[in-house]
């Protein structure tokens, strides 16, 4: 994604944050980014293409993250008619 469309914040967490999300504290932006995209996604807010983007994921990766968290993938035919097109 370009630099210019992006934000960046920060945010404060308890430093025990790491053992409830079971993950280092250097992986927590990422495991953040892929939790937003994860939610989003299953709360039908995002495609799975805007989900990949939040995540920093392609979307066959994305794909996977969904399985492994054994989210249901809503892809529209639009959404299909899309990829094939790029």
């Amino acid at each position: 994604m370009n630099p210019e469309q992006q934000i960046k914040t920060e945010i404060s967490l308890p430093r025990d944050i790491t053992a409830i999300f079971k993950v280092e504290e250097k992986e927590i932006p990422s495991f953040i980014k892929q939790t937003l995209a994860l939610e989003l996604f299953r709360e039908k807010k995002i495609s799975l293409g805007k989900a990949a983007q939040i995540a920093d994921l392609s979307k066959e990766e994305m794909m996977g993250l969904l399985a492994t968290k054994k989210f249901p993938l809503h892809y529209t035919a639009e959404e299909l008619r899309e990829d094939v097109a790029a």
